[in-house]
C-alpha cells in the first residue's frame, strides 16, 4: 500500500514538472512569435522605395508568417497536452487506451498514439495513398513521368 502511494506521488510530481515545462515552452513560443511578427506588423510595405525593397520585405514578411504558423501549431499541441494532463488522460493512447511509453512521451510530448497504433495508422495511410499515386503517374504523359533508376544492388526501382 505504501509502495502504491509513493508511486502516485512520483507520478504526480512528474506530471507537475511536465506541466511547468509545457507552460514555459508555451511562453517561450509566444515570445518568439511576437519577436518575429512585431517588425513586420509595424512596417508598411507601401513605404518601400523600389521594387527590390518591396520584394525583400514581402519575402521577409511571408517567412515571418510561416514561422509564426509553426509556433502556433506547437502552442496548440501544448494546449492539447495540458488539457489531457488536467483530464488525467495524458500518456494514454487515443486508439487502444494503453499507456504510451515514457520514452515516446519524452521524445515528443504531443503524441496521442502508442507506437503500435501509430505504425498501424501509417501502414493504413500508406496503403491508401500509394495506389492513388501510382495511378496518377500512370496517367501522366511520358515526358513528365519520374525516371526509372537502379538501386545499389542493381535492380530497377
Amino acid at each position: 500500500m505504501a509502495h502504491h502511494r509513493q508511486r502516485k506521488l512520483k507520478t504526480a510530481s512528474r506530471m507537475a514538472d511536465l506541466r511547468r515545462q509545457l507552460l514555459e515552452r508555451e511562453r517561450k513560443l509566444h515570445r518568439e512569435m511576437l519577436a518575429v511578427m512585431r517588425p513586420h506588423s509595424e512596417r508598411d510595405l507601401s513605404e518601400s522605395a523600389d521594387v527590390v525593397d518591396l520584394a525583400v520585405n514581402t519575402s521577409e514578411r511571408e517567412m515571418a508568417f510561416r514561422i509564426a504558423e509553426i509556433r502556433s501549431r506547437e502552442i496548440m499541441q501544448i494546449d492539447d497536452a495540458l488539457q489531457k494532463l488536467s483530464e488525467g488522460t495524458y500518456g494514454i493512447c487515443e486508439e487502444c487506451g494503453r499507456d504510451i511509453s515514457a520514452a515516446r512521451l519524452r521524445a515528443k510530448y504531443s503524441v496521442s498514439l502508442c507506437v503500435r497504433c501509430r505504425l498501424e495508422y501509417e501502414a493504413c495511410t500508406k496503403a491508401q495513398t500509394e495506389p492513388e499515386r501510382w495511378d496518377r503517374i500512370a496517367e501522366m504523359p511520358t515526358e513528365m513521368k519520374p525516371a526509372r533508376t537502379t538501386n545499389r544492388v542493381g535492380y530497377r526501382a
